[in-house]
């Protein structure tokens, strides 16, 4: 927490960015008690909110249907997340960043908590490595979420916590973080079918009546502890959702996506580029599932990296890592060896963004692009070491049998 508060304190300008101001603009509208996704509701207070020098910013501020699509392009629990702020201090930049910064450092606890319990790490550099380069000094999040104003580390902090005690068999507490991991950012559904997989006793068949019960109640839990957040802004939040996942999908690849380097060595192609990428990962996953070469753990990681890393074209390294730490944390807590190796290609790939970008602050996001590109194709070889692996080291569906890391 102390290191974060301390690049808070120089770099004070930092609270006036395009996206804490448009955070700022979200939380306003929720504390004046406006449904951001209908933009008809209280038409003066909006005027008022943008025309203000209050969270101002040229870009978003410049006509009110830009500025009325920006302050609504969140999802309800991060627009309720910011109007929690915003009651105690409006627009103030300096309490949202510290509000950031705390969820952040839990977010450190929480990955050191599951590389000692699960990751089996015997090398004590190691450990001390991934824990310091994963959660309390990582490259990613100390510059996306300290220096720039981000919050995406809650929305990994959700899902985490949600795979987590899910692990633990805590039913109620991984139902209701996995529920918001939803409301929050949309993406912890993708480690749903994992969080239930792991929620369910090993060695019970999946028929067995407690397992259908304790499966349909973890269900009907998460779902409710998502919808109780959509409820009051429905039917307007899906236009919004609609509209966001078409831009980011249809859009040329830009800031952090994959397909940037793609996208400047070939601009006529990047599609074609784009598409036979997709594929190629796609049946990756597909020939190691069915030759149950992978398994739940697997399948739920390649869905998520797939979907944020690999499909959306718009996205900053704040965004896309979201995929990239949740999947190298779920990776070592099956496969350690690999969880250890993947994570030291995020630490150091990480450090040496940052030290290009600063060296040329120009291409700072194109290295971004090349970070994110760089941990799609470490992910992707992880998978093929896994398919080429010896028959009696291949994993079932169930994943009971995984080898430990005697790094």
């Amino acid at each position: 927490m102390a290191a974060r508060v301390f690049l808070i304190v120089k770099t004070p300008g930092k609270a006036k960015d395009i996206d804490i101001s448009i955070y700022m603009d979200g939380g306003q509208l929720v504390s004046h008690g406006i449904n951001p996704y209908n933009h008809q509701d209280k038409v003066d207070v909006r005027h008022a909110l943008r025309t203000d020098s209050v969270a101002y910013h040229d870009y978003v501020d410049a006509d009110q249907k830009r500025w009325d699509d920006y302050a609504s392009s969140n999802l309800p629990l991060s627009l309720l997340f910011y109007g929690a702020i915003d009651s105690f201090s409006t627009a103030n930049g300096l309490l949202y960043r510290l509000v950031f910064v705390f969820f952040d450092s839990l977010l450190a606890v929480l990955i050191a908590q599951i590389i000692l319990k699960y990751w089996k790490v015997e090398n004590t550099w190691y450990r001390i490595a991934l824990i310091g380069g994963l959660g309390i000094f990582n490259p990613v999040l100390l510059h996306w979420g300290a220096i720039i104003p981000e919050e995406k580390g809650l929305q990994i902090l959700l899902m985490l916590g949600a795979f987590y005690f899910a692990r633990e068999k805590r039913l109620l507490l991984s139902a209701v973080l996995l529920g918001m991991s939803v409301a929050f950012k949309g993406l912890g559904a993708f480690i749903a079918p994992l969080c239930l997989f792991e929620i369910l006793d090993r060695g019970v068949p999946f028929y067995d009546k407690t397992q259908i019960r304790k499966g349909i109640l973890y269900v009907l839990l998460s779902v409710a502890a998502c919808l109780v957040w959509f409820l009051p802004y429905m039917p307007e939040v899906f236009s919004m959702m609609n509209t966001r996942l078409s831009t980011n999908i249809d859009s040329v690849p830009v800031h952090s996506a994959v397909w940037v380097l793609g996208y400047r060595l070939a601009p006529d192609h990047w599609e074609l580029i784009r598409k036979a990428g997709l594929v190629i990962f796609i049946l990756i996953n597909l020939v190691a599932a069915y030759k149950k070469k992978i398994g739940m753990v697997m399948i739920s990681c390649s869905a998520l990296m797939l979907f944020v890393d690999l499909m959306l074209n718009a996205g900053s390294l704040d965004r896309m890592n979201i995929g990239f730490l949740c999947v190298v944390t779920i990776i070592g807590t099956r496969y350690p060896l690999h969880g250890i190796r993947i994570g030291l290609i995020y630490i150091i790939l990480g450090i040496v963004s940052r030290l290009m970008g600063k060296v040329v602050p120009s291409q700072a996001e194109f290295m971004d692009s090349l970070f994110s590109l760089a941990m799609v194709i470490s992910y992707t070889a992880v998978l093929i070491n896994l398919f080429k692996e010896q028959q009696k080291n291949t994993v079932h569906i169930d994943e009971t049998e995984y080898s430990h890391s005697r790094a």
